[in-house]
């Protein structure tokens, strides 16, 4: 069965990990933009304090060299790694190995697949997988990581002397 879902449904059920039947139900049941926002924040908070990734996102890396920042790259993305690995389970959509022939019978999720090249047939398409995508299966963000204010991804750290 094919559920359409408004964009904010969407970003509610990415974030939650859900779809709630109020949400499917309910033709303009709005998304508080407090809760996109406080769940985005704390993916970030969450990326930040295991991987440093906001503090990496924000640097000119135009001067470092590349033998340096790949040993930085390594502990930043062991640490995103372990984030949403904590947060997040996440699958590939299609589970064939990349540039592998694949066929996609005419009824494919379009959500889930983009096709690129030459689209016009209207049967099956037959081609070669160049990206075998992403999706969440299941998202467990913790809420509310700083209770002080929802912007804040990471306090600014003072040591006093």
């Amino acid at each position: 069965m094919l559920i359409k879902l408004s964009w904010l449904q969407r970003l509610k059920a990415l974030l939650l990990g859900r779809v709630e039947v109020d949400d499917i139900n309910a033709d303009t049941q709005p998304i508080s933009d407090n809760h996109a926002a406080n769940s985005a924040a704390d993916l970030l908070s969450v990326l930040q304090k295991n991987g440093r990734f906001v503090d990496f996102m924000q640097q000119n890396i135009d001067h470092i060299s590349n033998e340096k920042l790949g040993l930085v790259v390594r502990d930043i993305h062991h640490g995103c790694k372990k984030s949403l690995q904590e947060c997040c389970n996440i699958s590939a959509i299609l589970a064939e190995s990349e540039n592998s022939t694949v066929v996609l019978k005419n009824d494919f999720d379009r959500h889930a697949i983009t096709l690129t090249g030459n689209v016009n047939s209207k049967g099956d398409f037959k081609g070669i997988l160049v990206h075998k995508g992403w999706q969440i299966d299941s998202f467990n963000l913790p809420t509310s990581l700083n209770n002080t204010s929802l912007n804040i991804i990471q306090p600014a750290e003072v040591e006093v002397q």
